[in-house]
């Protein structure tokens, strides 16, 4: 399908069969990059496909969009669709879809097709995500995509990722896109595609309600080009590259990126290194350049000190030694006893409570952000211990 959704389907493809100039058919089909033999696809006999579309109360859904294999219907007011000539076999793929309900991802075989007579399509509640591009540059041609991130739950998981590729979702001329069918409460990645080929990541977004997120565009007259490699030469791909100013004072929920140890990043832009370890960013003498990948030490530079030949940018990662998630360690000092409750504020909401028993230390993983807040309970009052940064180990005593 070209987007990040094969991971998301176990290792399964989507295939697309084209039956006539008209009538396409789809199928999930397990295809691993470099397996010899023949896949074998059998279409089967066509036929009449009934079922019924509802909520979570059991209330019949009208409207809803529901596409089995390349076949399509809408449900009526009692929530019912008829397909009509879907070819029957294993492996179909079915999507549904209706503005305000999460969408509908399944996989069916033979025996779950004729269950969709007998058993209605459930839809959990959705929610709107807004996407609007800033300083727009050829938005008219953008496409935006999500993709599964942070917890990937049982939401994210029925999510059709893949649909994206099928039906782009492209930015207005307002340089603004709709998503109308997200499943509420889940974490999705923002993902624009530019007309000239290149991407940019907003990064993960929590949908426990409607959200607008905001992305920065550059002129493609003005860019740097570079690639990232590892010490032994070899391209890295998924690197994060980011320009922009650094604020370590900022609130953390309004900066743009997030460099450890440097702080926070305002006005700036962030890409990820593709396959060939290349990426694009605006050209500036302003702020700092900074490139991190897990696993590798990173790298900063003033913007127009960066290495490179011709223009084009040329930066290498080492290896870093016994690398290890920033984590917090917590420990009682005097006067500091019983059984505490820990909270942590990384600017996108509490996470916690962590009980803790004072009289053992506590560890706390910290992967996502390197500036913390942490919020102490002891006795049901609330201890604001202020903003902490984490970049390593960090051992914290606390005293009463």
């Amino acid at each position: 399908a070209g987007l990040p959704s094969t991971r998301q389907l176990g290792g399964r493809q989507l295939v697309r069969f084209p039956l006539s100039s008209e009538r396409k058919h789809y199928r999930i089909l397990r295809l691993r990059p470099g397996e010899k033999g023949v896949v074998r696809v059998e279409l089967g006999p066509s036929r009449r496909v009934p079922g019924s579309v509802s909520d979570e109360d059991g209330t019949p859904i009208a409207g809803a969009n529901v596409w089995l294999a390349g076949e399509e219907a809408v449900t009526d007011t009692g929530g019912r669709f008829v397909l009509e000539d879907v070819p029957v076999a294993s492996g179909l793929p079915l999507v549904v879809r209706r503005p305000g309900y999460a969408a509908l991802f399944r996989v069916l075989s033979e025996e779950g097709i004729d269950d969709l007579a007998q058993q209605s399509l459930v839809l959990a509640p959705g929610t709107q995500l807004s996407v609007r591009v800033r300083f727009r540059y050829e938005v008219e041609a953008s496409q935006i995509s999500v993709m599964p991130a942070g917890d990937r739950d049982t939401g994210l998981l029925d999510y059709p990722f893949f649909f994206q590729a099928l039906r782009p979702v492209v930015l207005d001329s307002e340089g603004i896109a709709v998503f109308e069918d997200l499943p509420l409460g889940s974490t999705v990645g923002v993902r624009v595609h530019y007309s000239d080929g290149g991407y940019h990541l907003h990064g993960e977004v929590r949908l426990d309600q409607p959200k607008e997120v905001f992305v920065t565009r550059f002129s493609a007259d003005s860019v740097r080009r570079g690639v990232v490699r590892t010490g032994d030469g070899r391209p890295l791909a998924g690197a994060w590259v980011v320009m922009g100013l650094y604020a370590s004072d900022v609130n953390p929920a309004d900066a743009d990126w997030l460099l450890p140890p440097s702080g926070y990043v305002q006005e700036g832009i962030a890409v990820q290194t593709g396959s060939d370890g290349g990426f694009v960013v605006p050209q500036s003498d302003r702020g700092h350049l900074g490139v991190r990948a897990r696993g590798f030490v990173g790298l900063e530079y003033p913007a127009g000190e960066a290495p490179g030949q011709d223009g084009d940018l040329e930066l290498t990662l080492a290896a870093a030694q016994g690398f290890a998630p920033p984590e917090l360690v917590l420990s009682a000092g005097q006067g500091l006893e019983g059984l505490v409750e820990v909270r942590i504020d990384a600017g996108e909401g509490d996470r916690g409570p962590f009980p803790w028993s004072t009289e053992e230390t506590l560890t706390l993983p910290l992967q996502e952000r390197a500036l913390f807040r942490v919020l102490l309970y002891v006795d049901g009052v609330e201890h604001d211990l202020g903003e902490l940064l984490v970049t390593g180990t960090t051992p914290l005593t606390i005293e009463r």
